[in-house]
């Protein structure tokens, strides 16, 4: 059945606050507590055909809202659409009436009949059908609408118990109604002048306190190609100052607009956020922050001025805001502007805003964006939300826009502020700040575009618009620039290029790691600090601009050039350090000429027409590589060897200037010991080589060496002398083959380095193995007698090779000596059973 909602007001003019009730409910992990409005009502009717739209709310709701006025009694910006809609109601059949509630910041909403949930399982959401029909999200997948028996659940306070009771009974995840806002714009005037784009003192502030775009239109960046949508009250489409930028837009309210508002004074805010952004570069009016961007409009609400407090508010619900986000994904949006607060935390539009930011832009991630609020207070929903950049309003002093610190200045519902009105002198209201704020622009005295005054729009702009709702254009457009400079870039990328450059403004305390901004320093009244289009896009292009050439050479010149640069852009080269190379340029190109041997870092410093400097660097190796340095022992620092079955391992450590990358080591040991020339034992092992048997050494002197090459050729070969010994007392016997193996900078030669007599292992488990060199003791004749502490034989064998194996597995603990004899020489070796 098609659902006609509609909202009235009792007949007695009292404060909103009058029998005030607190109800609330769980949902999501949040407890939303709410204040019961007994003065103001809102009424779902049946009507005729069914409705192709999910909780459809009629152009009765939207446009013919009723107020109370001075005189107590209703009154309406359309009054003939009022009285059609009102007798349109009494022929309808009322579905439910329920009162408004007010959230904590000031917002009134009221639940609809339909829920929005995510169930904990495929089971439990079949408990939901008790309740009523459940039809799946259309564009959120695990989400789902439940519509409500208004039979049963025919008032508000009904509708808030059952969401908090089957959260709480565990089959729902998310559960919460789809519920209508009355939502505060947070608008403000002053000067024509666009200090946010360059500050020069224009409107008495300080020259230089803006967000650097001028510098960054020099450059040649200016939003092309980008798409920006600006979720609001509807972008007038007929200004000749935006009509070129502006694409095929939406109306969540049912109106048909495309997009477009309703031509009244109530209604201006979207048509100046979307003006910040994109306003045409033409003759005529001022220029957006992003001037070739293009504007994806979307209309959430319509504007009414609220006669009890004189602010201009809008209606939306929930779904409205989810396929608000839907249409500008699915419509190819890289940034969301959203200039608007709302309430209680919802999780239809945390799922929505999840979805742009994950899947938006083709899987990048569209950029969320949300206005602080103009409280002087705490950072508001959504803008809370961490998927969303919470932007807050600075003013033309570089310091956050501050409110009043008297009462009496303040508008209700602001707080005031200790250290008084920021330099702007808009008193009544500050920027809100704290925890969740992201980043600062400017907000006050902003020039843009606004509804024309009839058909005529000679001057249909605003010199004075401002708050947080003014901040937040201001950052999707330098964002578009961004995005514009380098388009490849995922949301979350971009995010932290415009986070991690901002300027650190108003002499603030910027603290270190900080739960949940990890883009740099940030403090509590300025987040990360005020956008810098300048610094941001310079840090974008730094990443993209590249040096082309070779990281090494050997030939007598090498060519080196910028990738990506930017047109019209022009490069300076310099080379350092001075000696290894001379340099040439022509251009975009520089030629390496090699005049030494070292490393040098290549730097190309791009001239943009801008301040923004981009400087792109390289390192490069030039020449044969300086390879002095030394061969380390890594074993013995005594550089005397005789262990035997152990590793000897040599490195070599470079010194000196920095070389050309090694590609490898060419590694060899010498006999030096027997004439005043060295022969080479084993030579030319590359790091490349299977490792090579060697023979036994004899006693003596030896020298290691290792040569470092690469593409350019050889380097200066490095050595190192090392001993063997047959000392007795030192090695305690030994002896056997050894191996030598490489790998890099690294050389090893395995065993054989002693020629003694071996004994192992020592102490011993199982079996003892008495290695005897035939050079060493006459092995034919050799006996082995193993005796113990007391001198009485345990293990006797007679030699028959050079390796023999006694086995001591059943042998007690303790000290025995193992003696070997040939009838003329004994030697005799002590090991311990353990």
């Amino acid at each position: 059945m098609k659902k006609i909602y509609t909202i009235g007001l009792a007949l007695l003019l009292i404060a909103y606050h009058a029998h005030a009730q607190k109800i609330g409910f769980r949902s999501n992990g949040h407890i939303n507590e709410f204040t019961k409005i007994d003065t103001l009502f809102f009424t779902e009717y049946a009507g005729k055909k069914p409705s192709t739209r999910t909780a459809a709310i009629d152009t009765v709701f939207s446009k013919g809202l009723l107020q109370f006025d001075s005189s107590f009694g209703f009154t309406t910006r359309n009054l003939t659409e009022a009285t059609l809609a009102g007798n349109k109601l009494t022929r309808q059949k009322k579905l439910f009436t329920t009162s408004f509630y007010r959230y904590k910041d000031g917002t009134l909403q009221a639940p609809t009949s339909v829920l929005f949930f995510q169930p904990t399982n495929h089971i439990a959401i079949k408990i939901f059908t008790k309740y009523g029909a459940i039809t799946p999200h259309p564009d959120l997948k695990g989400y789902y609408y439940l519509h409500l028996k208004t039979s049963v659940y025919n008032n508000g306070d009904k509708i808030l118990a059952l969401c908090d009771s089957l959260y709480n009974a565990g089959i729902a995840a998310i559960i919460e109604p789809v519920f209508i806002r009355r939502i505060r714009l947070a608008t403000d005037p002053l000067l024509p002048n666009e200090w946010n784009i360059s500050n020069t003192g224009q409107t008495g502030g300080t020259t230089g306190a803006d967000m650097k775009v001028s510098n960054v239109w020099s450059m040649g960046y200016t939003g092309a190609g980008i798409k920006v949508a600006v979720i609001d009250l509807g972008v007038d489409l007929n200004h000749p100052d935006l009509q070129a930028n502006l694409l095929t837009g939406y109306d969540a309210t049912g109106n048909n607009s495309g997009g477009g508002p309703q031509y009244d004074a109530y209604n201006t805010h979207g048509t100046e956020c979307a003006g910040i952004i994109a306003e045409v570069q033409n003759t005529i009016g001022g220029v957006g922050v992003a001037y070739n961007a293009k504007i994806i409009p979307i209309r959430l609400g319509i504007g009414y001025l609220d006669a009890a407090t004189g602010q201009v508010l809008f209606n939306t619900t929930d779904t409205w805001k989810s396929s608000c986000f839907s249409y500008a994904v699915n419509n190819g949006a890289d940034i969301i502007s959203n200039s608007w607060t709302s309430g209680s935390s919802s999780a239809q539009v945390d799922a929505a805003i999840a979805n742009a930011v994950t899947n938006g832009r083709g899987g990048k991630g569209s950029i969320v964006l949300f206005a602080a609020g103009n409280n002087n207070s705490a950072v508001l929903y959504p803008a809370s939300n961490s998927n969303a950049i919470a932007v807050g309003a600075s003013c033309e002093c570089d310091t956050r826009k501050r409110s009043s610190s008297s009462t009496f200045w303040v508008n209700p519902g602001v707080s005031t502020d200790p250290l008084d009105v920021s330099c702007d002198g808009e008193y009544w209201w500050g920027s809100n700040y704290g925890t969740n704020l992201d980043i600062l622009a400017p907000g006050v005295h902003i020039t843009t575009t606004t509804l024309p005054n009839g058909t005529d729009y000679t001057n249909a702009y605003d010199g004075a618009f401002n708050g947080t709702s003014a901040a937040t254009p201001n950052t999707a457009g330098v964002l578009a620039l961004l995005l514009s400079a380098n388009p490849n870039l995922t949301g979350q990328q971009a995010r932290t290029l415009l986070e991690s450059t901002a300027d650190k403004i108003g002499g603030y305390s910027y603290q270190s790691n900080i739960p949940g901004q990890p883009n740099g320093t940030w403090c509590a009244d300025a987040g990360y600090g005020r956008v810098n289009a300048c610094a941001a896009i310079t840090k974008a292009l730094n990443s993209t601009l590249s040096i082309n050439g070779d990281a090494s050479f050997c030939t007598t010149s090498n060519p080196y050039s910028i990738t990506n640069l930017p047109a019209g852009a022009t490069v300076s080269w310099s080379a350092s350090p001075a000696g290894s190379v001379s340099i040439s340029t022509s251009g975009n190109t520089a030629t390496l000429t090699v005049t030494g041997i070292g490393q040098v870092t290549l730097t190309a410093s791009v001239a943009t027409g801008s301040p923004c400097a981009v400087t792109v660097q390289k390192t490069i190796s030039v020449g044969i590589p300086i390879q002095w340095g030394n061969i380390t022992d890594l074993n013995n620092t005594s550089l005397t060897y005789c262990p035997y079955g152990q590793f000897v391992t040599f490195t070599f450590n470079p010194s000196g200037a920095a070389t050309t990358p090694v590609t490898d080591y060419v590694w060899a040991y010498y006999d030096n010991q027997t004439t005043s020339s060295i022969n080479p034992i084993l030579g030319g092992i590359s790091s490349s080589d299977w490792p090579t048997a060697l023979s036994a050494l004899p006693a003596g002197t030896y020298t290691v060496s290792v040569r470092p090459e690469n593409a350019c050729g050889a380097g200066n070969i490095v050595e190192q002398n090392f001993f063997v010994t047959n000392d007795f007392n030192q090695c305690g016997g030994g002896g056997g083959l050894g191996g030598f193996s490489v790998i890099n900078g690294t050389a090893s030669i395995t065993g054989g380095l002693a020629i003694k007599i071996a004994v192992y292992p020592n102490p011993v488990h199982n079996n003892l193995t008495i290695v005897l060199p035939p050079d060493s003791i006459d092995v034919a004749h050799a006996v082995i007698s193993v005796t113990d502490a007391y001198g009485r034989t345990i293990k006797k064998v007679t030699v028959v090779n050079t390796s023999n194996t006694i086995s001591m597995a059943n042998t007690a603990s303790g000290v025995y000596f193992v003696d070997i004899y040939d009838g003329k020489k004994r030697i005799v070796k002590k090991v311990v059973k353990d």
